[in-house]
């Protein structure tokens, strides 16, 4: 677990090239690029890697009782991590 003072897409970086398993809040300025979905109502078909925040405008996505689970990339260095969000 890490606070949120420490987190930084580099340190995700490294957390992913040794194999380091990590329980994070979402930063804001992060934009997730979601690739699929596990929980969460898909109502279109979409492009993987489009943003998280215009498949919710757009309402390609549903959260269930704001509940996402999605494979996700982070930042420009398409850092890959598991969104959760209960």
């Amino acid at each position: 677990m890490a606070d949120l003072g420490f987190a930084s897409l580099r340190r995700l970086q490294d957390c992913e090239r040794h194999d380091v398993r990590y329980v994070i809040r979402l930063k804001e300025s992060w934009k997730p690029k979601v690739v699929t979905v596990v929980r969460g109502t898909v109502t279109q078909t979409f492009v993987p890697g489009t943003d998280l925040d215009l498949l919710l405008r757009d309402e390609v996505l549903h959260l269930d009782g704001k509940v996402i689970d999605a494979d996700v990339l982070l930042g420009p260095q398409r850092i890959p991590a598991r969104l959760v969000g209960v």
